[in-house]
């Protein structure tokens, strides 16, 4: 009977183990504020920077395609708050220290979100010399 708790219980100390991990991997997940709504156009043209960061992974995900044209982009994000363009300012970072992909950038202002360690987020839309998209992110300092 002893040999059978004592098994029972290593078992259990491994099972509890796991649940602690896969817990503390989906945690950052869970407070992800740019994760918490879908991706809508006529919301995210109408809402405060603050409420478009909650769409911020949703519209990366499953919106913005790799080679997607700077107008496709536009026409689902509305004009950019910044453009970053890396041969005119000579320099593949921005004010914050984040690099910058490609030729162009353009920077969709998301909000303070200073207890995440981004005192200004930005959605960044990186594009190539003829105006694709490379890759989106979100980026601040």
């Amino acid at each position: 009977m002893r040999e059978f708790f004592h098994g029972w219980r290593r078992k259990a100390g491994v099972v509890t183990f796991v649940m602690v991990c896969v817990g503390v991997a989906l945690l950052p997940r869970f407070l992800d504020p740019f994760d918490d709504a879908s991706f809508n156009r006529s919301d995210w043209m109408s809402s405060t920077p603050e409420q478009r960061a909650k769409m911020a992974r949703d519209v990366i995900t499953k919106h913005i395609r790799r080679g997607a044209t700077l107008e496709e982009i536009v026409a689902l994000l509305g004009e950019p708050e910044e453009t970053h363009n890396v041969r005119a300012r000579g320099s593949r970072v921005d004010q914050y220290g984040n690099r910058l992909h490609g030729a162009k950038t353009y920077a969709y202002y998301l909000g303070s979100w200073s207890s995440y360690g981004l005192d200004d987020a930005h959605l960044y839309v990186h594009f190539d010399t003829d105006d694709r998209v490379l890759s989106a992110e979100v980026a601040g300092g």
